[in-house]
């Protein structure tokens, strides 16, 4: 028996991930699926241990539709408090869970049988996604009959009639229509119009605006200075003196006229 690099026979892996299959423990075959892929590199495993995943995915997924369809139902009908129809609809969603479980049982056991006797475990539709060559095939349309091309006799040619130069006769000369003259009446002589002197009325004499004096207003008197009296001096023999007749100021001693009034004295 073929073994692979790490001294196990890609068979015998390959009946193992069956086995978790239906045990239901998909943690466990997508390890193994794993460890084919990126350790053995074996195409022939690679595609036994895809088949097993994709079963394991596709009663995972049947279960829980089926759970949310006859799970809700029964609800439903428990909130109405029907309680006889919920109890029917939970049947039947464990009748359905049961019978979705044999058929994964069914399906490993056949995978395990094929594989053991060293062929692949071809899986209805799960093994044409394992290998590549699941395609949904089209309707073909019926090609179309080809058209035969249909021979046309070519024309035969035609001869062109000849062509008669017509004679044109050659156009009379047309004199020129002699030109009438209009005779445009002289204007009459305008005279220009009297130039009428225009009066301009003499302007009124304007008189000069009175000049207003300001009012300077008196300078004070500056302050009378207060002078300290001199200190006593002994008082010295007094001259003979005289005074003015006018103003009674003293007057010096030989003075002809007042300091003070300006009077003649004598």
């Amino acid at each position: 028996m073929k073994k692979g690099k790490f001294g196990l026979s890609p068979a015998a892996i390959a009946v193992i991930a069956f086995i978790f299959v239906l045990l239901r423990q998909p943690i466990a075959v997508l390890l193994i699926c794993g460890f084919a892929l990126l350790a053995e590199k074996d195409e022939w495993l690679n595609r036994q241990t895809i088949q097993a995943l994709l079963l394991m995915i596709a009663y995972y997924v049947a279960d829980l539709i089926q759970g949310w369809i006859f799970g809700g139902l029964a609800t439903f009908f428990g909130w109405v408090k029907l309680f006889k129809v919920a109890s029917v609809m939970a049947t039947i969603s464990s009748i359905v869970g049961t019978i979705l479980y044999l058929a994964l049982a069914v399906f490993s056991v056949i995978a395990i049988i094929k594989l053991l006797g060293g062929k692949d475990a071809g899986l209805p539709l799960i093994s044409q996604i394992a290998s590549g060559d699941f395609v949904i095939k089209e309707k073909r349309r019926p090609a179309p009959a080809p058209v035969q091309p249909q021979y046309a006799a070519p024309a035969p040619p035609q001869e062109s009639a000849p062509v008669q130069p017509q004679y044109a006769a050659p156009a009379p000369p047309q004199e020129p229509a002699p030109v009438q003259q209009q005779y445009a009446a002289p204007a009459p002589p305008q005279e220009p119009a009297p130039v009428q002197p225009q009066y301009a009325a003499p302007a009124p004499p304007q008189e000069p605006a009175p000049v207003q004096q300001q009012y300077a207003a008196p300078v004070p008197p500056p302050a009378p200075v207060v002078e300290e009296a001199p200190a006593p001096v002994p008082a010295a023999p007094a001259p003979s003196t005289s005074f003015c007749a006018n103003c009674g100021a003293p007057m010096h001693e030989g003075a002809v006229f007042c300091a003070e009034c300006g009077t003649k004295v004598g």
